[in-house]
């Protein structure tokens, strides 16, 4: 899950991946930290493997709408890591 999320955020902003264990588990515990609805979001694009589109229908939103969440919830993933 850690290595999937990873790879959505470097496809996203062009970051390298965590360098070692210990920056794994900081995601995993940032990603616990998380309000359910940040989890949710991405989730269904990191784990589930749902396009936008996909995961608005899901969400029973606009695609517009979910893009929106997803980059809240990952600039908020983001704060948390630090």
């Amino acid at each position: 899950l850690v290595e999937r999320i990873v790879a959505t955020d470097i496809a996203v902003r062009g970051k390298a991946p965590p360098a070692d264990a210990g920056e794994f588990n900081e995601l995993l515990g940032a990603l616990s930290r998380l309000a359910r609805k940040d989890q949710e979001v991405l989730l269904l694009v990191a784990w589930e493997g749902l396009t936008h589109e996909e995961a608005a229908q899901v969400l029973g939103c606009s695609r517009g709408a979910f893009t929106k969440r997803l980059a809240k919830a990952r600039s908020r993933l983001e704060g948390l890591i630090g």
